[in-house]
């Protein structure tokens, strides 16, 4: 497993090391961390020193994953869950909260294009589904645990430069045809920077920060189950996008970079702060999705 580390938490690994280690004291929650770049976040994670939650679709290639991080010296665990169902999203936050109950990081990870249409088991739009509804729930559920950190916890959002061609319908926010399904997404990633401000406004970063990042175009399997000419174009585009473990820089910056400390709401992107889309900025916008999110998973205001 290669390892790439700020310099700074190479030096407090090897603190740890000295006095013994403390890796529980760390929580690591990240959602689709079993591929691309959440395995790759995952793997760097624990690296320096974090107790790493996976939450995975599928629990074999989720064991899989943490035996490699046990075998390089790391500690880690599973929770098995469909994130695109809200049932099994509450069940996983259960879980996690009665296992974890502080957690000093959530990396919301998951998520997908999809090239035509399709409901959730819940009958939501299924971008809409796991892309939005799912990350807004599951930190929703595990605030009190990353309040219980004592501070200084952090929760990331993994969004998409797709933001910038993209605007928001609050009355069609899960895409009624016609229905496009780049568009789709590109929507849902401004969607999720739009709740990670609407979190930050709620809560100050000395509680738990709130942080969204690009993390490039990655070569993955991003997309490519649909299969067609969409997966076609991917394949080929695919030549010119960085690696999962270059993709994950962005996302430990924004874990753990000491520049981000006391900041929430922020934007990053190529392992620095950036400026969102306009759109990205509208905290109105923000505040009625938050409600509309709200209702939809059954969460007060």
């Amino acid at each position: 497993m290669e390892v790439f580390c700020p310099r700074v938490l190479l030096r407090e690994r090897a603190e740890r090391g000295r006095s013994g280690s403390v890796a529980a004291e760390r929580v690591a929650v990240v959602t689709g961390a079993t591929s691309g770049i959440g395995l790759a976040t995952a793997e760097a994670l624990a690296s320096v020193g974090f107790h790493m939650v996976l939450v995975v679709r599928d629990p074999a290639r989720g064991d899989r994953v943490r035996a490699s991080i046990v075998s390089h010296g790391g500690t880690a665990e599973i929770v098995v869950a469909d994130l695109s169902s809200l049932d099994a999203v509450r069940s996983a936050a259960a879980e996690i909260g009665k296992r974890h109950p502080a957690v000093h990081l959530l990396v919301n990870n998951a998520g997908a294009v999809f090239w035509r249409r399709a409901l959730s088991v819940d009958g939501h739009e299924r971008t809409f589904a796991l892309n939005v509804l799912s990350p807004f729930l599951l930190t929703r559920l595990l605030e009190p645990n990353l309040r219980a950190a004592g501070g200084g916890a952090r929760v990331v959002w993994v969004s998409s430069a797709a933001h910038y061609s993209a605007r928001l319908d609050l009355g069609n926010l899960e895409a009624n045809p016609p229905y496009r399904g780049f568009s789709v997404y590109s929507r849902s990633k401004l969607a999720l920077l739009l709740v990670c401000r609407a979190f930050a406004i709620r809560t100050t970063a000395a509680q738990v920060a709130h942080i969204a990042l690009h993390p490039g175009f990655v070569r993955s399997r991003f997309g490519l189950d649909n299969g067609g000419a969409f997966a076609v174009g991917l394949r080929i585009a695919m030549v010119f996008a960085i690696s999962p473990r270059k993709a994950a820089r962005t996302v430990v910056y924004a874990a753990t970079s000491p520049e981000l400390a006391l900041v929430t709401g922020v934007y990053v992107a190529h392992e620095r702060p950036e400026e969102s889309s306009v759109a990205g900025q509208d905290a109105a916008t923000g505040a009625l999705l938050w409600d509309e999110l709200s209702r939809l998973t059954g969460l007060p205001k």
